[in-house]
């Protein structure tokens, strides 16, 4: 490939040395493990001279940010992924850049404080405990690129369990697209379209 400058993560460090990589091209290493979604942006920025763009943008984030948290702040929400199995896990934590998104704006997540989680900070749910999804919303983390999903999703609302849940009783169910908001632009977008899907729900 011959690059230039090599990004990479401090966890791909672990599987590719980085004196191999710096041997390629200058190697910079992005967040230290624990750093989030911004952090990442930032630096990856900075390791290509687009600092004053970056911040651009993410004063653009920032904005939809305050928008939409007058919208999240303070709710109680569950948040469900169904993948073909089907299998349904829970999001119990901000763990991922999505659920980083929703603490971020103000939700409050049920179930929380679960041991045992996954390393994304999810649980797995049989349909039996459905109704441990006991916020006054569900948010469905969902994608059609996924062959199967929309399937396995399907089967699920199909069962009498379903309505177990309470806001499914109460018709206050948003469906996101999991896959459709990578990086800092899309932690913006996904502040606007969770907005606007509370304001339909």
């Amino acid at each position: 490939m011959q690059p230039d400058l090599v990004l990479t993560y401090q966890r791909w460090i672990d599987d590719a040395e980085y004196d191999l990589l710096s041997s390629i091209a200058p190697t910079v290493v992005i967040g230290d493990g624990d750093t989030g979604w911004r952090e990442h942006f930032e630096e990856t920025a900075a390791a290509v001279g687009y600092d004053e763009a970056a911040a651009e943008i993410l004063s653009d984030v920032d904005e939809r940010f305050d928008q939409a948290r007058a919208a999240v702040d303070g709710l109680p929400l569950s948040a469900l992924a169904i993948t073909p199995g089907p299998l349904l896990r829970a999001y119990t934590d901000d763990s991922t850049a999505l659920t980083d998104v929703l603490t971020q704006l103000g939700a409050q997540f049920l179930p929380t404080d679960v041991p045992d989680t996954d390393g994304a900070g999810r649980i797995t749910l049989s349909m039996e405990r459905l109704d441990e999804l006991a916020g006054d919303v569900l948010v469905l983390f969902q994608t059609d690129l996924i062959e199967g999903e929309l399937d396995a999703l399907a089967e699920v609302q199909r069962s009498p369990l379903w309505s177990s849940i309470p806001a499914v009783g109460d018709d206050s169910v948003v469906t996101l697209d999991r896959l459709g908001y990578p990086g800092a632009l899309g932690a913006g977008q996904l502040a606007t379209d969770l907005e606007a899907a509370l304001q339909q729900a």
